[in-house]
C-alpha cells in the first residue's frame, strides 16, 4: 500500500494503539497510570519483537507514536467508561 503522505505509518500507529489504550482502560477504573503504563509496555515490547521479524522495522517514532496512541486511548475510555468519578458509567 503507498503511503498517502510521510508520516502516514504514524498516524496509523495511533489510531491502532488508541484502541489498545481503550482496551487496557476498560476493565481498570480508578487505575489510569497502570493501564497506561501496561499499555505503552506492550507498544515497546511490541517495536522491539518487530526488529526480530524479517521484513519489519522498528523505530523510536513508532514507539512514541503508539504511546501516545494509548494515552488518547486511555483518556477517552476514561471518560467513556468510567465518567468523571472513576466509577462504571451506568452503574
Amino acid at each position: 500500500m503507498p503511503l498517502v503522505f510521510d508520516g502516514v505509518d504514524k498516524v496509523l500507529h495511533l489510531a491502532v494503539f488508541s484502541v489498545v489504550g481503550l482496551t487496557v482502560i476498560w476493565p481498570s477504573p480508578g487505575h489510569f497510570r497502570r493501564a497506561a503504563g501496561l499499555g505503552i509496555l506492550f507498544a515497546f515490547f511490541d517495536e522491539v519483537h518487530q526488529y526480530f521479524v524479517p521484513g519489519r522495522h522498528s523505530e523510536l517514532w513508532d514507539i512514541v507514536a503508539d504511546a501516545v496512541g494509548i494515552l488518547l486511548g486511555c483518556i477517552l475510555g476514561q471518560r467513556l467508561f468510567h465518567g468523571k468519578d472513576g466509577h462504571h458509567v451506568g452503574s
